[in-house]
């Protein structure tokens, strides 16, 4: 199976750069896709929730405008009661259809009154008051008007019809609420558009996708900076890694070669400074060996009494055969305490991801307090929608009192009327659904807050990652080196028995063999002490 050419570099470097760029995308990408699919969801079932909610604001609102009207009607025919026939019912109607004409709420809103056979009473002053409508049908030919006084004749009820808007030709939907208030068998009504409705939802989501848009960029931005970050980092720590074993490289080039007086002195406290001690250890070895074998072949070719203290040498350099070997077995015991490092690295990676995983759960309850936070919303506005209620009754007894007072009242109802559009305005909380909004943002600001943090534990999981594979290249050099050393070391033991069986054979090959040992050991170069 072929490698990926992404780790086809040769140099160790680029290996490492290679591994962090690959490591570093894949958990972008795990974290940057999930919480983007989350939010968008999210933000999709805040719009939804946010529609509910405005429908059943608007309908609320015109039961509550209906509801205050009724009341105020209410409170002119009590009065009319009270006078024990000082004012007539007729007078009481008209007081009261010009104070339900003067009403106005929000931008636009209106009331109109009609009979219970749909003679119009009330309809902001128009031609249409007087005369009787009960026939008329809207844009797609519904009978409107009498499902509107239906509706409020069974108590109060919304009806849904086609309607152009003031100064305007098309019809759009509208959507009224009616209440029938039966001493003066009046059936008052107001609506507001719907596509006033879908305006709003239309711009709340696309200030939500705009605010996505912009997260998803910033998260994009970051993303880049860590790969950026991460592969100079890499590029930094490969080649604080690298250039040792350069280094350790060409100087075991130059002792491969034969030259014993390179010296390979420990730099460095990790299994690389132990790499450099054991070289260092086996070149001053096989120097003291050579430096023996040079001597011993000089003794044999300047006579053949030196024989035994030849054979003596041999013997010396089959005890450092032996030390040999203990190193050997040395380095074997490091490379398996090397193998145990790596397993205990591959244990704690798996512990960071799951530090990792946790993390993500706790990103998952942070989206649930924005759910939470629209729940306060909708709280807030039953209190406003409460403040707003008491304040229209307030300005509409102000009303009624400023129309008892005629001429002199003038001024004291448009005060009223101030009063019940500022109620009006009250009534929105705007203010409040301002501040529950940003503390959502506060929390997915306190969610990427999170994900920063888990940052760290993931850097570590990578660093990990770079020890095992740093181990397992040094276990590898570390097994070539000492086969080189069991090499050298069988050469050794080949000569000295070489040298045994010459001894046997006589002096002369002796001599011979003395001469020949002499020129094979000139490979080696050193300077003698």
């Amino acid at each position: 199976m072929k490698k990926l050419s992404l780790f086809k570099s040769k140099s160790i470097t680029g290996r490492i750069i290679s591994v962090v760029l690959v490591m570093i995308t894949i958990m972008a990408l795990s974290i940057a896709v999930p919480f983007g699919v989350l939010s968008y969801r999210a933000q999709l079932k805040k719009l939804v929730a946010l529609e509910q909610l405005l429908n059943r604001n608007y309908d609320r609102a015109l039961k509550h405008e209906v509801e205050t009207t009724y009341s105020l009607i209410e409170q002119v025919y009590n009065e009319y009661i009270n006078t024990n026939g000082e004012q007539s019912e007729e007078e009481a109607k008209l007081l009261a259809a010009n104070l339900v004409r003067g009403l106005s709420y929000g931008e636009g809103g209106y009331f109109w009154i009609d009979t219970k056979d749909g003679t119009n009473v009330v309809l902001l002053g128009l031609d249409a008051e007087g005369k009787n409508r009960y026939n008329m049908k809207d844009a797609h030919g519904n009978n409107f008007i009498q499902e509107i006084i239906k509706k409020g004749v069974d108590g109060g009820g919304y009806t849904e019809y086609w309607f152009p808007k003031k100064g305007e030709n098309e019809a759009l939907p509208k959507r009224s609420y009616s209440l029938y208030f039966e001493p003066f068998n009046w059936v008052v009504g107001t609506g507001n558009y719907i596509d006033d409705i879908k305006k709003h939802v239309d711009e709340e989501r696309e200030s939500e996708m705009s605010q996505l848009r912009n997260l998803l960029m910033v998260m994009g931005v970051v993303t880049l900076l860590v790969l950026i970050l991460a592969t100079l980092a890499a590029i930094i720590f490969g080649r604080s890694f690298s250039r040792p074993i350069i280094k350790l490289s060409e100087k075991t080039k130059k002792f491969s070669e034969g030259e014993l007086d390179v010296v390979f002195t420990r730099t460095r406290k990790d299994e690389l400074g132990t790499l450099q001690e054991a070289l260092g250890n086996s070149v001053g070895r096989l120097r003291d060996v050579i430096s023996e074998v040079i001597d011993g072949s000089q003794n044999v070719a300047s006579a053949s009494s030196q024989m035994s203290n030849t054979a003596e040498h041999l013997s010396q350099g089959a005890s450092r055969q032996a030390a040999s070997t203990e190193e050997i077995s040395s380095s074997v015991e490091e490379m398996a305490a090397n193998i145990q490092s790596n397993t205990e690295n591959a244990r704690v990676t798996e512990k960071t991801s799951v530090v990792t995983e946790e993390g993500i759960n706790s990103l998952q309850k942070i989206m649930k307090v924005n759910l939470e936070s629209m729940q306060d919303i909708r709280a807030k506005t039953n209190i406003i929608n409460d403040i707003a209620t008491q304040t229209n009754l307030l300005a509409l007894n102000a009303a009624v009192e400023a129309a008892r007072a005629g001429e002199y009242g003038k001024g004291f109802a448009v005060v009223a009327a101030e009063v019940r559009k500022l109620s009006d305005n009250t009534q929105r909380a705007a203010t409040e659904i301002d501040e529950l909004t940003s503390n959502s943002l506060g929390s997915v600001e306190e969610s990427w807050q999170n994900l920063e943090e888990l940052l760290p534990e993931i850097q570590q999981t990578v660093e990990k990652v770079r020890e095992i594979s740093v181990s397992s290249k040094e276990q590898d050099i570390g097994a070539g080196q000492i086969n080189n050393a069991v090499q050298e070391l069988v050469g050794i033991t080949s000569q000295n028995a070489a040298s045994s069986e010459e001894l046997a054979s006589g002096s002369e090959e002796l001599a011979r063999q003395a001469d020949l040992l002499s020129e094979t050991i000139k490979f080696f170069k050193m300077n003698k002490k």
